[in-house]
């Protein structure tokens, strides 16, 4: 699963880019760039990640 898909199912739950970038660690213009498909640092992908898999568990990781 790739950030953009993991931000879009973040976003679809009731997220904003706001939110996100709060619960995440990163500023909301990285979210912003992510969505939209930029690169992102390790560090910033690993805390997308985290944040997606606090929120939807491994197994929303195994349903992508």
């Amino acid at each position: 699963m790739t950030i953009q898909q993991m931000l879009e199912a973040l976003l679809g739950a009731g997220l904003s880019q706001q939110e996100i970038a709060v619960l995440a660690g990163v500023s909301q213009p990285t979210i912003c760039r992510a969505h939209r498909g930029a690169d992102v640092l390790y560090k910033s992908g690993k805390q997308i990640e985290r944040l997606y898999l606090d929120r939807f568990g491994e197994l929303g990781k195994a349903a992508a």
